[in-house]
């Protein structure tokens, strides 16, 4: 008899930063999803989608194709085991459940079934074809020129995402006349707070709220950016963010990480990271600096001409 699979993901919603944990949902975990599921072709899987209408539309763009979706009450996974026993008894034979998340394992014990853990995302994530998108932004379609360099918050969950750190270090390239774009999502923590800090101190930057899922803007991105944890996250689970440079690692983008999460720093690190050597957002700006050869005034000088440095893609 042919294996069947059924895999329990949690997509995320708007806003992000007023959700609980476990109603935050993970761009890499159901990225590692579809990827599992292509690699085993011979296995039937079904996906048990738990979210909103608008999770639904970030799994599709993340190559995940659910036969059912459910809206949890409160958005809350564990309150989805009536929906794992229905889906599970819909298939034509006892399939083994595998949950994404602790949230969806909890709906999966409280409907009655045996937990199969999903391999680790950062092994899942780590090899095999760059994944490619269909529905995946193009600079053409933003509008952003090819004279400017495009930063993407890559944390995951996203409503970890400071986004103000962010902002503030890509004010540090507007002081040096260089032309910046940042892709952030809209609900991440202090979004508005980075929205406001733009429009007070008049930047001259491009700052535009996504709602993409941030891998599948990578193909438009210079560098991706690891913002430190915002004060609501700082007990999430590391393995998102090995999955995520796992993925960043594949992909060849440039990658700058926080000297908060320097302990994601290996031997083996590949050589697209760029670790800032001191807290903060000016020291982050200044390491992306260093990594493209541009001599700066120590990020204190007036602002120049408008320019930016050459870059290879």
């Amino acid at each position: 008899m042919r294996r069947s699979i059924l895999h329990v993901v949690q997509g995320w919603s708007e806003p992000l930063h007023r959700a609980a944990p476990e109603m935050r949902g993970s761009s890499i975990a159901m990225l590692a999803c579809a990827n599992m599921i292509a690699r085993e072709p011979e296995v039937d899987h079904r996906v048990l989608l738990l979210g909103p209408g608008s999770a639904l539309r970030q799994a599709h763009q993340l190559g995940l194709k659910p036969f059912r979706t459910f809206s949890p009450p409160g958005g809350m996974a564990r309150l989805a085991w009536r929906a794992v026993r229905s889906a599970a008894r819909a298939l034509e034979s006892t399939p083994e459940i595998m949950p994404w998340g602790k949230a969806c394992a909890r709906a999966v014990r409280l409907a009655g079934f045996p937990v199969a853990c999903p391999p680790p995302l950062e092994s899942i994530l780590a090899d095999g074809p760059v994944p490619a998108w269909s529905e995946a932004p193009t600079r053409e379609r933003l509008g952003i020129a090819d004279d400017v360099l495009v930063f993407v918050a890559a944390t995951d969950p996203q409503s970890r995402l400071d986004s103000l750190c962010i902002v503030r270090m890509l004010s540090m390239f507007d002081v040096e006349g260089i032309r910046v774009c940042g892709l952030l999502p809209s609900g991440a923590w202090s979004f508005e707070r980075g929205r406001r800090f733009h429009r007070d101190v008049g930047l001259h930057i491009d700052l535009r709220a996504v709602d993409a899922p941030w891998p599948t803007l990578l193909g438009i991105a210079d560098f991706a950016v690891f913002a430190p944890r915002s004060v609501h996250a700082r007990q999430e689970a590391e393995e998102m963010d090995r999955a995520a440079l796992a993925l960043l690692s594949r992909t060849g983008t440039r990658t700058i990480l926080p000297f908060e999460l320097r302990g994601l720093m290996t031997e083996q690190s590949p050589t697209n990271l760029i670790l800032s050597n001191e807290p903060g957002h000016a020291p982050m700006a200044r390491a992306v600096l260093a990594s493209l050869g541009w001599k700066p005034g120590l990020l204190t000088s007036a602002p120049q001409s408008r320019a930016t440095p050459e870059i290879v893609r």
